[in-house]
């Protein structure tokens, strides 16, 4: 499992793989799988991205984005010529 936090974008990529093998007197068997799944996630500009955290409890993933205590807005003059 990875999270990662790129442009406002929470990327989750996670990825699964098995291989069973099955040995009997009159024959062998093995089975492969494997899948992988990625997921991403616009955020709003006003998150407090030093402080989002992450765990994975008892299969399941939680993500904690809190909020920041004043939207952060860039302006910028363009001059004209």
């Amino acid at each position: 499992m990875k999270v990662t936090l790129a442009n406002n974008i929470l990327t989750l990529q996670a990825e699964k793989k098995r291989d069973e093998t099955v040995e009997n007197a009159n024959y062998k068997m093995r089975e492969r799988s494997f899948g992988r799944v990625m997921r991403q996630l616009p955020l709003p500009f006003n998150t407090d991205e030093a402080h989002i955290t992450s765990k994975f409890e008892n299969g399941v993933l939680f993500i904690d984005v809190p909020k920041a205590d004043t939207a952060q807005h860039f302006t910028k003059a363009i001059t004209i010529q």
